[in-house]
């Protein structure tokens, strides 16, 4: 992946209302990023959440990688359960700056 930097994990979070205007093409892109080794976080936002299209962008399993939120201002009631599974392991360091970094502090590091 040019740009990518060695040793860095490759994340993506991906926030949508979780319908596409092209659910094929959203599922293949996903697959790809996922082939070049990014991790996918997919956060739906709102009601009818198309949860198949939410997990088809979603790393496996979904039960890890797919949330849910209400609204947009909703969404800081995920950042505890997204940035514990995103901040472990090899991820620890890259999405914990990144979350300090805008406003979204993690209680505490694994």
């Amino acid at each position: 992946m040019p740009g990518h930097r060695p040793g860095v994990p490759k994340i993506a979070v991906v926030v949508t209302d979780g319908n596409s205007n092209d659910r094929q093409l959203t599922a293949s892109e996903a697959d790809k990023a996922r082939k070049d080794g990014i991790t996918m976080f997919a956060i739906g936002v709102g009601h009818g959440i198309n949860d198949g299209e939410l997990n088809s962008i979603a790393t496996d399993p979904d039960s890890q990688y797919s949330f849910h939120a209400e609204s947009f201002d909703a969404l800081t009631s995920l950042k505890g359960s997204l940035s514990s599974k995103t901040c472990q392991g090899e991820h620890r360091i890259a999405l914990c700056n990144i979350f300090h970094e805008n406003g979204m502090s993690v209680d505490k590091y694994p």
